[in-house]
């Protein structure tokens, strides 16, 4: 799913004219997050968002950690900055038509900058740039950028820039096919070995394929196109970047804030009162008090109670469930700030009647939006709906994602467990009680349909749930209840489909919950 920006509005009006768009602008207000994307050398405007498919799958990435902070679909933008994008060859270089190209793109970034700091100056702008793209982000920042263009420029990812010099303080050399580390490297671009601006080392990472001669000195063509698979990890990292605060004193948005404080939280009912509590966490696999307080009454008629980071499309999280009267499901928006938007819940679903083991998952198509699974009673099979962020559907059409589910307990979703940027399913078998993961593939289906065995001995475990990173380090965790001591545990997750450590308890006394959204 597209979105256009007020920038792109803004730089149509200048832009337009003598070099085209490779989108329409939409005029709409400005938004949190701008994604300007810079495409590489000879690369055309077919892939995600008018970008080239290599930094349009990055601003993709990008976006979707961005909406894994708890940020609206409808808060990002995106633009393509259109130039020549001259293709590279010998003869191009001599006859100095790539670096007209270059200089070209160069101007156009700062025309876009300048329409953001003018238009929309508390926008947070997230440059990615690959080859000649990352060549021209590089350039742009050493060109009298004002302090107000410069302010607005929050996180910047250059894919193998054929002008830098690797430098410890922001370049990464990786290994492929593993995407190891190798470390900063030494040596530089194929043009250049050039420092960016001292003033944007802390919000710039530089990624190059070692032996990429583009940028890593020596070595071959071949590495250059490569870069696809190395993609969502980097990306998620600069939008992490771009989304901390300004000032050690703003909070951090979270999917799974419920009380505005930056920090993931706990919701659920008590079987005792019917009633709906929360549980502030303090973002360190604890509480801020330990002390809940109710948030909600005469949940009774609740059932498949789920947690959505953000339904509606105002940025803040909401709490989906099916009535147990009607057999329909509703709708309840958070304030963000640990109550309710209006306190009336909206229906949004009928005949969902056979609907088992419920999970949302902050994007599993693609499209940026909310979606829900589900397993159906009748034939125990996986289906997936799309929102259209909201607060509704985007079709309203079902699509089956999986057979053969009859075994699966606990389902939850996780928004990136495995650490390939896409979010991913977990569950327990019934027959073994071990639990398993399967990897989404970013577009609604899975990266390779093979579930891996993750832990065993999980037969104890109820209301398992996830709270994304509930420990603070950065890494999706899973919390649950023991049936044995009925106490409250997390274990968390070390970003690469298993585990930190083993279980911690949380929390005691939780026998009378029946409930976690």
């Amino acid at each position: 799913m597209r979105r256009f920006s007020r920038l792109a509005t803004i730089l149509a009006i200048t832009l337009a004219s003598s070099l085209g768009s490779p989108a329409q602008a939409d005029p709409g207000g400005c938004r949190d997050y701008e994604i300007i994307g810079v495409r590489g050398s000879g690369e055309s405007y077919v892939g995600p968002h008018g970008m080239s498919w290599t930094v349009g799958a990055a601003a993709d990435h990008a976006a979707g950690q961005l909406m894994s902070y708890g940020v609206s679909a409808d808060d990002i933008g995106f633009y393509s900055l259109v130039y020549p994008a001259t293709k590279v060859n010998a003869w191009n270089i001599i006859s100095g038509e790539y670096w007209t190209s270059m200089e070209e793109g160069v101007t156009t970034l700062k025309q876009a900058l300048e329409g953001v700091a003018l238009g929309c100056p508390g926008q947070r702008v997230i440059l990615i740039g690959y080859s000649q793209g990352a060549h021209v982000i590089h350039t742009a920042l050493d060109r009298n950028l004002t302090a107000a263009q410069k302010s607005v420029i929050r996180a910047i990812l250059l894919i193998a820039d054929p002008a830098g010099r690797l430098d410890a303080r922001y370049s990464h050399v990786l290994y492929q096919p593993t995407g190891e580390d190798l470390g900063p490297g030494t040596g530089g671009g194929i043009l250049d070995h050039a420092l960016i601006n001292s003033e944007f080392h802390g919000r710039t990472q530089a990624i190059c394929i070692y032996a990429d001669l583009v940028c890593d000195d020596a070595g071959n063509a071949y590495s250059h196109g490569l870069y696809g698979p190395l993609v969502p990890y980097w990306s998620r990292l600069v939008a992490g970047i771009a989304f901390a605060p300004p000032t050690s004193t703003t909070p951090i948005p979270s999917a799974y804030d419920f009380s505005g404080d930056g920090k993931p939280d706990l919701v659920f009912r008590r079987s005792t009162d019917s009633n709906l509590h929360l549980l502030d966490g303090n973002g360190a696999r604890g509480w801020m008090t330990g002390q809940p307080r109710q948030i909600g009454n005469g949940w009774g008629d609740a059932e498949l109670l789920t947690w959505v980071s953000d339904f509606s499309g105002d940025g803040k999280p909401d709490v989906v469930w099916r009535k147990a009267g009607d057999k329909n499901l509703y709708m309840m928006e958070g304030n963000g700030a640990g109550g309710w938007k209006t306190g009336q819940a909206r229906q949004i679903g009928t005949g969902w009647g056979d609907a088992e083991l419920l999970t949302s998952v902050p994007d599993f198509s693609g499209d940026l939006e909310p979606d829900l699974i589900w397993r159906k009673a009748g034939d125990k099979n996986l289906y997936m709906i799309e929102g259209n962020g909201t607060g509704g559907w985007k079709t309203g059409q079902v699509k089956r994602i999986g057979t053969g589910w009859g075994d699966a307990e606990l389902l939850v979703s996780v928004p990136d467990f495995s650490g390939d940027g896409e979010p991913d399913l977990i569950w327990r078998k019934a027959g073994d009680k071990n639990l398993y993961m399967l990897e989404g593939n970013g577009a609604g289906g899975w990266k390779t349909g093979q579930a891996r065995q993750i832990g065993t001995g999980w037969g104890d475990a109820e209301l398992l749930t996830s709270r994304g990173d509930f420990s603070g380090d950065g890494e999706p965790d899973l919390i649950w209840r023991k049936a044995g001591d009925k106490n409250l545990y997390v274990i968390e997750g070390n970003g690469t489909g298993g585990w930190k450590t083993g279980p911690v308890q949380i929390g005691t006394g939780w026998g009378n919950v029946d409930a976690i959204p």
